[in-house]
């Protein structure tokens, strides 16, 4: 749960930067965007900035899917 949370926040922080650079979820392995994937749909954030973290994740989730190979969703 501890490890979630700080990397929720590092997301949020890394959200923020997205206007001023490219977007850091790019460099995310697929494993791990599948991981936050799957945490965004089990707890369903409830705060605009989580909200718009599970939103940039699922824009990258779709993103690779149409590039290469879906990498969200696959259970």
């Amino acid at each position: 749960m501890y490890q979630s949370c700080l990397t929720l926040l590092w997301l949020m922080a890394s959200a923020g930067l997205v206007g001023c650079s490219d977007n850091p979820l790019e460099q995310l392995p697929d494993e791990e965007l599948s991981q936050q994937y799957r945490l965004c749909r089990q707890q369903r954030p409830d705060s605009y900035p989580e909200i718009m973290v599970c939103d940039n994740i699922q824009r990258e989730c779709e993103r690779r899917a149409v590039e290469r190979e879906r990498v969200c969703g696959r259970e």
